[in-house]
């Protein structure tokens, strides 16, 4: 697969995309610790079943914030320094937070919101700020 997205810099300052197929359980479970904290788990999980593709959702809409900020602030983060505050599958939107205040273009606690689908057996996510 090959995904492309274009902005004009007056209407973008960045964007990030990520495409991850759904994990297996074993992936998801070893994974699971470094990708999110159990609170974020604890809030977003529905049930034990959904935990492959919720770990999978977390992980692309991460790796989607990661790619989109990175350009801006020039510096690595941890997938713990993003939190995942809700969820929305019908309508394919993700919110977050920085727990931390990562650069001066990024302020504290904001809130921000990304796009996710999940088709066929992968999930999509993507950012534009």
């Amino acid at each position: 697969m090959a995904f492309a997205a274009v902005a004009r810099r007056e209407q973008a300052q960045s964007l990030g995309l990520d495409v991850e197929k759904i994990m297996s359980r074993e992936t998801a479970l070893e994974l699971a610790p470094i990708l999110a904290t159990s609170d974020e788990y604890s809030r977003l999980l529905t049930s034990p079943d959904d935990h492959p593709r919720l770990t999978t959702i977390i992980f692309s809409a991460k790796e989607a914030i990661f790619k989109c900020l990175y350009p801006i602030i020039k510096r690595q983060f941890d997938f713990t320094d993003v939190e995942i505050t809700s969820i929305d599958r019908t309508n394919g939107i993700f919110s977050f937070s920085l727990g931390r205040s990562i650069s001066e273009h990024v302020p504290f606690e904001t809130n921000f919101h990304g796009k996710l689908a999940i088709i066929d057996n992968f999930v999509h996510a993507g950012l534009l700020l």
